[in-house]
């Protein structure tokens, strides 16, 4: 009973620790990654607009992306995007 008792507490520490560990390192990673502060979607977009974005006060970076919508058919007449 005591041993059972022992690996449990144990294992909870251990639990906790890893969440406080991992909780704080994920939020440092994830603004090391230089997050996006907006998105903007445009219907056309080519590298004059990207790099007129790009020379503008107050605008550290800028880029181009491209973005697919898809969807799947998973029955009948039952689509998911």
């Amino acid at each position: 009973m005591v041993v059972a008792i022992a690996i449990g507490v144990f294992a909870v520490a251990s639990v906790s620790t890893a969440y406080a560990i991992l909780e704080r390192e994920i939020v440092r990673n994830y603004l090391a990654t230089n997050p996006a502060a907006a998105l903007l979607e445009v219907q056309r977009l080519d590298e004059a607009v990207v790099a007129a974005a790009r020379s503008r006060a107050g605008i550290t970076w800028a880029e181009g992306g491209a973005q697919i919508t898809a969807r799947v058919k998973v029955g009948p007449n039952e689509w998911l995007s």
